[in-house]
């Protein structure tokens, strides 16, 4: 390949990440249906590096969350920067990334405080339930009401249009409704009104699953 056609496929991979950025729904679907193969290699050499079988729930599970890490900051930084890196790079990056950080989470891992909390035993000293012939129901059941919700979640914020995707995104991390509307440029009213039907649909799906 060269120079020149390398150069245009750069400037044409910005120009489509600058149109997603800019809300447009049909930019947004291009860059994942082309770069969705970078996306699950990424997540399945890393599943299937650290963890003794490969699992279609987990892969499924890091590959929602490294869309939404892309649609809510990734494609910005990988704008701003103007490296000259081409965009199938950058997202595979990305997305071994997120499957790393994935790995190390409560959810990816099960952490023992979740499942097997410690207990004391006749002598005071601390033991996890593991070392019993059972796990705690309670426990067991919390940590999968968990997983369900936040998959339940990530289901919906997909199905959204770009633009109310990005200002649910931003209310989940714990913006205030004026400083969405200040970088949105959307107005309170609105945001409101995007925010309770969102609330309204995952309340709805919910009493479906529960």
């Amino acid at each position: 390949m060269s120079l020149n056609t390398k150069q245009l496929k750069i400037r044409e991979e910005r120009d489509l990440v600058k149109r997603a950025l800019a809300g447009e729904e049909l930019a947004w679907k291009q860059i994942i249906l082309r770069h969705k193969k970078a996306i699950l290699k990424a997540v399945k050499s890393h599943l299937y590096k650290f963890h003794t079988a490969y699992d279609e729930f987990k892969a499924e599970d890091v590959y929602q969350e490294v869309l939404l890490k892309l649609h809510r900051t990734a494609l910005t930084q990988f704008y701003a920067k103007e490296s000259g890196a081409a965009l199938n790079s950058f997202i595979y990056t990305v997305a071994l990334n997120t499957a790393k950080d994935y790995s190390k989470s409560k959810l990816g891992q099960a952490s023992l405080n979740e499942i097997n909390p410690q207990i004391k035993t006749a002598e005071g000293s601390e033991e996890s339930l593991d070392t019993f012939v059972f796990v705690e129901e309670q426990c067991a059941h919390s940590l999968y009401e968990k997983m369900e919700e936040k998959k339940i979640i990530r289901d919906e914020l997909i199905e959204l249009e770009f633009t109310n995707r990005r200002v649910i995104e931003m209310y989940l991390v714990g913006e205030k409704n004026k400083e969405i509307a200040a970088k949105t440029k959307i107005t309170e009213a609105k945001i409101n009104k995007i925010v309770f039907n969102f609330k309204k649909k995952l309340e709805k799906k919910y009493k479906m699953v529960g």
